[in-house]
């Protein structure tokens, strides 16, 4: 099989051609849409288009093209086309496992968990988003890489072709949700680069290199797990949304010290209420969490900042964050929520405190990342440093 390449199109084949990429996903896109999440888009103003991009020098054509934010769902439930003269379901590994403690640690890699699965990659590899339909203006990663299903991801009406040239390909793994996806296990291969599909627990991990002993490494980690390698539980009632408060209050301001805090990010709505909803997480030790807990507890009383008549009341957001803040002898858990237009801020079940820059922007650290936001201000106040 060759690489397909774009080749010029007349306008009604060109428009045919992408609004058919648009119903049909390649195989890295994303078509899926959660059934809670369109209602939610529709009851909120001022969230649509946020983004502009450009298409780079050395395309055919130049273009400003206005960027949405694509639905959570479209990212957490990609469904990969396999083409069925490949695709076999012989002598694949068996990752259909029951819940169990996590697999050692290898030497030189480290531990990946999505939603309650739990598989582990070599230490030097990236998180980064795959390109997906937008490969031909997106010149997407140049080493090896994690892609967690991003919340959100930047199109444009350009369409690049069916599929991206394998010569772009970086050995990666992907994760998506089972709940929105259609796919079934994979075995495939393209030019030299073996595509494999698993599921495992309630997430469907996918993996693409040339090297099929290193995939095969990579699918003997995999576990289903209750918590993950920084101790949040892969499931909390913040996914119900609605603003929920943390179940057991307590005043940050009277929080002496702390030797680490697990930061973990749950995907909210109805349809996660019932579900394992852990999308990431990462862990602030030593100074840092020193800092981050001076900041908490400097953050003003009152909340925000936001503007509750721009949105729904209801509409908390697609994701939030469970901080548990460990000291010698306790463990405190704070709810923040920062997508909403009224809301937003850091909840100790006792107080709303205001989002700000020093306590906000620590707990945006790769892998977590702040996609969307419906107040713009979040986005100074929690962006990545």
């Amino acid at each position: 099989m060759t690489d397909p390449t774009p080749t010029d199109h007349d306008p009604d084949r060109a428009e045919a051609a992408f609004r058919s990429a648009m119903r049909v996903p390649t195989d890295h896109e994303t078509i899926t849409t959660g059934p809670d999440l369109v209602a939610v888009r529709r009851r909120v103003r001022n969230r649509a288009w946020w983004q502009i991009g450009a298409c780079a020098a050395g395309m055919l054509m130049l273009a400003a093209v206005l960027v949405s934010v694509a639905d959570r769902s479209e990212i957490m439930g990609r469904v990969p086309i396999a083409d069925d003269s490949t695709t076999t379901a012989a002598d694949q590994p068996d990752t259909d496992q029951s819940e169990a403690d996590p697999v050692p640690l290898r030497d030189g890699w480290r531990y990946e968990t999505f939603l309650d699965a739990q598989i582990q990659v070599p230490d030097s590899w990236e998180y980064n988003p795959y390109p997906a339909s937008q490969w031909c203006i997106n010149p997407g990663p140049e080493a090896p890489y994690v892609d967690r299903g991003s919340p959100a991801r930047a199109t444009t009406d350009v369409y690049c072709g069916p599929q991206e040239p394998t010569r772009r390909f970086q050995d990666h793994v992907l994760f998506l949700a089972t709940q929105f996806t259609e796919g079934t296990p994979l075995r495939e291969e393209r030019n030299g680069w073996l595509t494999v599909r698993e599921p495992v627990g309630a997430a469907m991990v996918e993996i693409v290199s040339q090297d099929e002993t290193l995939i095969d490494d990579i699918l003997a980690t995999a576990s289903v797990v209750s918590f993950d390698q920084f101790g949040c539980p892969v499931s909390d009632p913040i996914q119900a949304g609605d603003f929920v408060r943390p179940a057991e209050p307590f005043d940050i301001g009277e929080v002496d010290s702390v030797v680490e805090i697990a930061v973990c990010r749950y995907l909210v709505g109805e349809a996660w209420s019932a579900e394992a909803g852990l999308a990431d997480a990462h862990l602030l030790t030593g100074t840092a969490a020193r800092d981050e807990l001076s900041a908490l507890q400097a953050a003003p009383i009152g909340g925000g900042p936001g503007n509750p008549a721009d949105c729904a009341p209801e509409y908390s957001g697609y994701d939030a964050l469970v901080i548990r803040l460990r000291s010698a002898d306790d463990t405190y858990t704070m709810y923040v929520y920062y997508q909403a237009c009224g809301g937003n801020g850091f909840d100790d079940g006792n107080q709303l405190r205001t989002l700000t820059r020093a306590a906000c922007s620590p707990l945006f650290e790769p892998p977590t990342v702040l996609y969307d936001a419906a107040y713009p201000r979040v986005f100074d106040l929690c962006g990545s440093r």
